[in-house]
């Protein structure tokens, strides 16, 4: 029986990562979202108000924080994808925006003809909160800042979700 150790009191647990979808362990999409090439090169574009800068080759995962701080106003984004995704078969992306209320991440994955998006939240629930193209951030997708810092350092490293979030997929084809 697990209870909630003291503080200062060190717990140990073994961490595991959960399927992103339900798929056999050894599906291909989710060999590429949990294990993508450690020299995978990204690059980054960001939207402040209506200005819009031209992709940049993002020079480590540690400027990650330095470009969410760029969006600090309501309507800002950020997009991260792999280097040159837009000329190339498939890649990872990420894609955040600041609602005014916190803000609202997407992580996807592109191969032939297909993206998977899955809009990310707290826990389980996040998982069934939709996920509908244009549709509106539901709470449980209004992330703080320490979060969304937390779930794109894990999914650039190539681990998927942290633990304690979830995410509703949707298939563009």
């Amino acid at each position: 029986m697990l209870g909630t150790p003291a503080a200062g009191n060190v717990l140990i647990t073994e961490i595991g990562f959960a399927p992103l979808v339900a798929a056999p362990a050894d599906h291909p999409l989710l060999e590429v979202l949990l294990h993508p090439a450690a020299e995978e090169a990204f690059q980054w574009m960001v939207s402040i108000g209506d200005q819009c800068n031209p992709w940049r080759d993002l020079g480590s995962r540690a400027e990650v924080v330095r470009l969410l701080r760029l969006i600090a106003a309501d309507g800002d984004w950020l997009v991260i994808q792999s280097k040159d995704l837009d000329r190339g078969p498939s890649g990872r992306y990420a894609q955040v925006m600041n609602t005014g209320h916190g803000y609202f991440v997407e992580i996807a994955y592109r191969d032939d003809g297909a993206v998977h998006n899955w809009r990310i939240g707290r826990g389980a629930d996040a998982d069934d909160a939709g996920n509908k193209p244009h549709g509106a951030v539901t709470r449980i997708h209004q992330l703080k800042f320490a979060e969304i810092t937390e779930v794109l350092d894990s999914c650039l490293r190539g681990h998927g979700l942290p633990l304690g979030y979830g995410g509703a997929l949707h298939v563009y084809r």
